[in-house]
């Protein structure tokens, strides 16, 4: 493992008016995770902790990136999925049941509780979310306080993972917007058009991209997919803006993110 290091001058510079100790802590907290005693999907691994990393406290949510063929065939899993609710909503339709009929229809359904559709999303990463999603909230509410910040962080794979997990935080009103702070690196797409508008600039959200990473142009923006929140670029040769890049073709520029704290042999 690499350990995280301070940013370079140079580095800190592009930064600019971000949050620099975020993003230190984030990529410090991604690199020395082991996930013991996290959650465990499939291939997937989460942890939650309550903790302070490079000064920076709070609830730390941190997704695994990808580090397997299978997490591979899972990144390029083509489809759309459902996103699902972290809690339950009380509905009353056909689906919960016939509660009086009149004649041959039923004149009133039954009420039930389930879990409601926020939206829909790249199923290979969506999928992932879906089946860890109610294990990391339960870890969230056992080891935190709603009191606290909560970070949310993730690299390739794992901020795909954790993109939609922040999102129904936000959406469901599980945590204050104020709190909730996003940082990744090499997030590829994972929500659709009208998700990631309902979920653009409403809570803090870095996006880190070196130069011309594949990853981050992925799946491309004609799969109906697109990124939210802001848009932070090393060395790139393109403008900020919120879904870019829109076609990279650079794997070595995806692995090599440990360069930005200071591991050139990365």
């Amino acid at each position: 493992q690499v350990s995280a290091r301070r940013l370079r001058s140079d580095e800190r510079e592009l930064i600019g008016s971000y949050d620099e100790p975020f993003v230190n802590a984030a990529w410090e907290a991604i690199e020395d995770e082991t996930y013991s005693g996290g959650v465990a999907v499939g291939e997937d691994q989460f942890q939650v902790k309550r903790a302070t990393i490079q000064g920076v406290s709070g609830c730390w949510v941190i997704a695994q990136e990808t580090n397997s063929a299978a997490d591979w065939a899972n990144n390029i899993n083509f489809g759309s999925e459902d996103v699902q609710s972290l809690k339950k909503y009380t509905i009353q339709d056909e689906s919960c049941g016939c509660d009086k009929k009149t004649l041959w229809w039923c004149s009133r359904y039954k009420t039930c509780s389930t879990y409601k559709t926020l939206g829909t999303g790249f199923d290979g990463f969506i999928q992932g979310y879906n089946a860890a999603r109610l294990q990391v909230k339960s870890l969230v509410d056992s080891r935190c306080s709603t009191s606290d910040n909560l970070i949310v962080v993730g690299y390739s794979r794992g901020a795909g993972l954790l993109a939609p997990f922040a999102g129904a935080m936000y959406l469901e009103g599980l945590w204050s917007a104020s709190k909730i702070k996003m940082v990744t690196f090499g997030e590829p797409r994972s929500v659709d058009d009208e998700l990631s508008d309902k979920l653009h600039n409403k809570f803090t959200k870095w996006r880190m991209v070196n130069a011309n990473d594949l990853v981050a142009s992925i799946p491309f923006d004609w799969f109906g997919v697109k990124h939210f929140g802001t848009l932070r670029c090393l060395n790139c040769n393109y403008a900020e803006e919120r879904d870019r890049p829109f076609y990279a073709w650079d794997i070595g520029d995806h692995t090599s993110y440990c360069q930005f704290f200071g591991d050139s042999a990365c």
